[in-house]
């Protein structure tokens, strides 16, 4: 955790020293300033599964081929058994022993999912939910039992650890969800991407503990594509096809920034006036972003994982986001070590490991 907090002290500082001076010259630093591993390995074993936690949690579970790991606060990882069935992993940062995993199919596309199980121990065993079949979970919290996750249907909730689920708003139903977040210290605030069949987003925010809000629930923002979404408080992240974009009031009104981002974004949204001819819509677009502390440190995108740079000059000229590193597959997430130690990132079925250090353009 102690490399963790230096990243975000020397994102302050070099926050702290933007002021609208005199200075002709730009300088420019890095926020995270990582170097990047090509994939993770614990005890010799590739990881092929980052697990998502609810929230902020202590905790961080890995998946190879053949184990499931954990890191509990230290830097070593423990086996707690075999590798968890297909799908998603998450857990509930409030029961560290509760984990859900499983996959939607690929509803039109004729794919297959998997069957919802559960653990409450760890990941040391699991239970099948023979009537949760197609499910990808998406957050779970124990004191609760709210669950969240998605299926064909749509965006679904449960009240009883994933047992049994409902539609959130039965007006939604049919629409892919593309984007899900929970918003870091507002209890059960959820943001959600529904995607229809001609590839318009809608952005969505359901407070999980006031279910009269669901069927009410209107769309705060509407972009094309996929998008990452992140959320601390009253500000909200998405990053899409158009760049980062933000708002402070509910979605309002919304700020974006494209600077370094222009080989992977458009300046229009095609939502609004189609996609241009010939061009091929997976060369561009956000896939996942990672906020800390309110402020958004790495973005991904189909092939590359995107660092954001501080200036000395407001507004200057010049690139807010460099590449990191080419992954070639979209990044779908992040998630922090639990120990502090690194950032990791899911790519295809790769975990990704952004350690503190030296930045270097890549190759």
């Amino acid at each position: 955790m102690d490399s963790l907090i230096l990243w975000i002290i020397a994102l302050l500082v070099a926050l702290l020293a933007i002021s609208p001076g005199t200075s002709s010259t730009v300088d420019e630093s890095p926020a995270v300033a990582a170097r990047v591993t090509e994939s993770l390995f614990v005890n010799t074993e590739e990881i092929e599964r980052l697990s998502i936690a609810s929230t902020d949690a202590g905790s961080t579970y890995v998946a190879s081929s053949e184990s499931l790991f954990v890191q509990m606060g230290s830097d070593e990882w423990e086996r707690v058994g075999d590798a968890p069935p297909a799908g998603q992993i998450v857990f509930a940062s409030d029961d560290d022993d509760l984990l859900l995993v499983g996959e939607q199919g690929a509803c039109a596309r004729g794919g297959v999912g998997a069957t919802l199980h559960r653990s409450t121990d760890g990941g040391v065993t699991w239970q099948a939910e023979p009537e949760s079949d197609s499910i990808k979970p998406l957050a779970i919290w124990g004191d609760s039992g709210l669950a969240v996750g998605a299926s064909c249907e749509g965006l679904l909730v449960s009240d009883d650890l994933g047992v049994t689920w409902d539609p959130v708003d039965s007006e939604l139903l049919g629409l892919e969800v593309t984007a899900f977040a929970v918003s870091e210290g507002d209890g059960r605030v959820v943001l959600a991407s529904l995607t229809g069949e001609g590839g318009t987003s809608r952005l969505y925010q359901f407070d999980l503990e006031d279910p009269t809000t669901w069927s009410s629930a209107e769309p705060i923002a509407e972009y094309w594509g996929i998008a990452g979404l992140a959320a601390t408080g009253e500000t909200i992240y998405l990053a899409s096809i158009t760049g980062v974009s933000s708002t402070i009031d509910g979605g309002v009104t919304w700020s974006t920034n494209r600077f370094g981002l222009e080989d992977v974004t458009l300046e229009r949204d095609p939502a609004i006036d189609g996609l241009p001819a010939d061009l091929d819509p997976s060369a561009y677009g956000l896939t996942s972003i990672f906020v800390d502390n309110g402020i958004p440190l790495l973005v991904g995108s189909n092939k590359a994982i995107y660092e954001y740079w501080s200036t000395d000059v407001p507004n200057a000229d010049s690139a807010t986001w460099a590449i990191l590193a080419n992954t070639n597959l979209p990044v779908t997430f992040f998630a922090v070590m639990s120990s502090g130690e690194a950032i990791l990132a899911q790519s295809g079925d790769s975990v990704l490991v952004l350690h503190p250090g030296p930045w270097e353009q890549p190759a």
